[in-house]
């Protein structure tokens, strides 16, 4: 590998990859602006709300209650 002004190649891939992953970081923020800063902490709380609740209001959701509920707690899929 040559060095160009003291910088090789390889150099250059890692700065260049770093600007590319950087960039990525920035857009990624920007499209989910709304999410929780910390999702597992989130998720916890959903859960002992939902146990605060008791087991037996489970029973008097409706169906499409108990699907929304179980997209908030499951993990988020990039």
């Amino acid at each position: 590998m040559a060095a160009v002004g003291g910088v090789t190649e390889e150099q250059m891939n890692d700065g260049v990859l770093a600007d590319m992953m950087a960039e990525l970081d920035a857009e990624l923020a920007r499209a989910e602006a709304s999410l929780p800063e910390h999702p597992e902490q989130t998720r916890q709380t959903e859960v002992m709300r939902a146990l605060a609740l008791g087991l037996g209001n489970f029973e008097r959701m409706r169906a499409h209650d108990v699907h929304l509920l179980a997209a908030r707690l499951s993990p988020r899929r990039g």
